[in-house]
């Protein structure tokens, strides 16, 4: 089954991305600098598919809510008729010692859950389970040569692909996204997850089923 990465080409004020499977273009994305909004484009064969959007005046008068109910850098999703048909936010779970956040994704009336499990050297992984079955895992390298990101995509289903793809980029743009360039550069990034709730949720071996 796919193994797709998501290739950063430029940055800057002006991001893009390629989505590539084996040495295939199969999307484009582009994430210009907007003060006030956030956006996020998705092209296939040059024609926009999916465009996602943060509102950031929406963010700030959503910080009165109590912690465990606050949506946190959502960003909503339209196709290309404009119409809505997804989210995606960050949430907190209750608590103090033992919170921890994740994704919440809807795309088409269909409900998933993101993590993030830091790995020390083996890097980012970012596990997506619908209800309690896997579907979808995203490989970030803790190498990033001239601020230009990488992402690896692995999905049990094809259809899978997109919402993945979509999933990195709002990743990107609001954990790993810099405006200035660097040339020639390396930078490495480690990250290390304690609590065994979020760190059993990452599966080894998922990945090889697929392959």
């Amino acid at each position: 089954m796919p193994y797709i990465k998501l290739i950063q080409i430029k940055d800057g004020f002006h991001n893009r991305y390629e989505l590539v499977e084996e040495d295939r273009i199969i999307a484009t994305s582009s994430v210009p600098a907007k003060i006030g909004t956030r956006d996020i484009f998705y092209l296939v064969d040059g024609t926009l598919k999916y465009h996602l959007m943060h509102h950031l005046a929406e963010e700030l008068g959503n910080v009165t809510r109590t912690t465990s109910k606050r949506k946190l850098m959502q960003f909503d999703i339209y196709n290309e008729h404009s119409d809505k048909v997804g989210m995606i936010n960050s949430r907190r779970t209750k608590g103090i010692w033992k919170c921890y956040k994740y994704d919440e994704i809807n795309f088409y009336n269909k409900n998933y859950i993101g993590y993030k499990v830091g790995m020390g050297a083996e890097g980012h992984k970012y596990p997506i389970y619908e209800n309690d079955k896997q579907i979808a895992l995203v490989e970030k390298d803790n190498l990033v040569l001239n601020r230009k990101d990488v992402y690896h995509i692995y999905t049990l289903e094809e259809e899978l692909i997109e919402l993945v793809a979509l999933y990195c980029l709002r990743l990107d743009t609001i954990e790993f996204s810099q405006r200035d360039i660097a040339i020639n550069s390396k930078e490495k990034s480690l990250s290390y997850t304690w609590n065994k709730e979020v760190k059993c949720k990452y599966d080894p071996d998922f990945k090889n089923r697929c392959i």
